[in-house]
C-alpha cells in the first residue's frame, strides 16, 4: 500500500515538473494558447501529433481540450515590455540611447545663438508657445529615427515570426537642464496574426552637474504607451530614475554610460522591475562624422519570461550634412533564449 501510494505521488510530482518546465503557454499558426491537458511541449508539436482537431480555435484531441486560445500573438508582444521584441522595450532603448548616456556626435554641428536680447525700451517678441516652456528654457533640438526591428520567437513558439517599425520623434527643451518629449508610433505585425498598432508619449527630465560632478547627470523618466488592433487593447505605463556618467578622456574618444531603474505596469499581470546598465564608446571620425558603440543589459526581476536577462549590442554613425545631421545603426538582441530580434534605423538630429 505505501508503495503505491509512493508511487502515485511520485507520478504525479513528476508531471507537475514536466508541465512546469514545459511552460503553460505557447504559440500557434500567429495565435497564443494555454496549456489545458496536453503534455506535449507546445500547441505545434500537439497538432502535428495527428488525432488532433480544432472547436472554434481551442486544440482538442477526442473529448478532451489540449490547448486553450487565448489571444493573437501580437497583442501578447506588444504588451510585453520586459519582451526583447515588443514595442516598449524598442521604445526604451531609445530614451537610454537619446538621454541616459552621451553618444559623440559630429564636432560641426552647432546650436544656433541665444537670442539677442531686446534694447530696454523695447517690448519683448511674443514666442510660440512651442519656444520655450517657463522654467524649463527654450527649444533646441529635436530628433527622429524611422526603425524596422525583424524578430522571431524561437524553441516552441518557434511559429511567431514578424517585425515592427515605427518612427520616434522628439523635442528636447532647456538650458540649465533637459526636459525631452518623445512620441513613439510604433506598428507590430505578426506574421499569421493580427496588426497592432501602438502609440504613446514619453517625457524625460535631465539634470547636469557642474564642478568636480560635472561628468555626471541624473533623472527619470515616464511613458506610457496604448496598443490597438486584433481582439485586445493592451495600456502599458512605466518609468523610472536613471544616472549617467561620461568622459572625454582623448580629443576624439568619448566613454559614456548609465543606469536605469525601469518600472513597467503592463496591461496583464504583476508589475515588472528591470535594472538596465548601459555603456556607449563614441569617436570623432572627422569633424563630421562620429562613430558610436554600445551595449545595454537588461536584468528582469518579478517576470514570468523566459528571456528575463538578455542585450541589445548596437552600432551607429552620425554625419553633418549642411545645417542637418543624420544617422544610422543596427542593433540586435543577444542572451535572449528563445528570441531573436535585430534592428535597423536610419535617423535626423535638428539643432535649432
Amino acid at each position: 500500500m505505501k508503495k503505491s501510494i509512493i508511487f502515485a505521488f511520485t507520478i504525479v510530482l513528476l508531471t507537475m515538473q514536466t508541465a512546469l518546465a514545459l511552460g503553460n503557454y505557447g504559440y500557434y499558426d500567429g495565435k497564443r494558447y494555454e496549456r489545458v491537458h496536453c503534455i506535449l511541449t507546445g500547441p505545434a508539436d500537439c497538432v502535428a501529433g495527428g488525432g488532433r482537431h480544432f472547436v472554434g480555435n481551442d486544440i482538442y484531441f477526442g473529448n478532451r481540450m489540449h490547448w486553450r486560445y487565448v489571444g493573437d500573438a501580437g497583442s501578447e508582444v506588444a504588451s510585453d515590455a520586459g519582451h526583447a521584441a515588443s514595442s516598449s522595450s524598442i521604445a526604451v532603448n531609445k530614451i537610454i540611447r537619446q538621454t541616459v548616456f552621451v553618444q559623440a556626435r559630429p564636432r560641426t554641428e552647432q546650436r544656433r545663438p541665444a537670442p539677442i536680447a531686446p534694447a530696454v525700451d523695447q517690448p519683448t517678441p511674443s514666442q510660440p508657445f512651442y519656444e520655450s516652456i517657463p522654467n524649463v528654457g527654450r527649444l533646441h533640438s529635436g530628433s527622429a529615427d524611422i526603425f524596422l526591428n525583424v524578430w522571431e520567437i524561437e524553441g516552441y513558439l518557434s511559429e511567431v515570426k514578424g517585425q515592427s517599425f515605427g518612427i520616434n520623434p522628439s523635442a528636447t527643451w532647456g538650458e540649465t537642464y533637459d526636459l525631452t518629449l518623445t512620441l513613439p508610433l510604433h506598428v507590430i505585425s505578426p506574421k499569421g496574426g493580427d496588426t497592432v498598432f501602438g502609440t504613446g508619449l514619453d517625457g524625460a527630465f535631465k539634470y547636469p552637474f557642474t564642478g568636480t560632478m560635472e561628468n555626471f547627470i541624473v533623472g527619470a523618466h515616464l511613458y506610457g504607451m496604448g496598443f490597438f488592433g486584433g481582439d485586445d487593447t493592451a495600456v502599458t505605463f512605466g518609468g523610472g530614475p536613471f544616472v549617467g556618467y561620461s568622459y572625454r578622456f582623448h580629443p576624439d574618444w568619448i566613454v559614456s554610460g548609465g543606469l536605469l531603474l525601469e518600472i513597467t505596469k503592463p496591461n496583464e499581470g504583476d508589475v515588472l522591475i528591470e535594472v538596465v546598465p548601459a555603456v556607449n564608446m563614441g569617436y570623432n571620425l572627422s569633424e563630421a562624422v562620429a562613430l558610436n558603440g554600445y551595449l545595454i543589459n537588461y536584468k528582469n526581476f518579478d517576470s514570468d519570461s523566459v528571456d528575463d536577462l538578455y542585450s541589445d549590442i548596437g552600432l551607429d554613425v552620425a554625419w553633418v550634412r549642411g545645417a542637418w545631421s543624420f544617422s544610422s545603426g543596427l542593433k540586435t538582441a543577444v542572451g535572449a533564449k528563445n528570441v531573436k530580434s535585430t534592428e535597423v534605423y536610419i535617423g535626423s538630429n535638428w539643432v535649432f
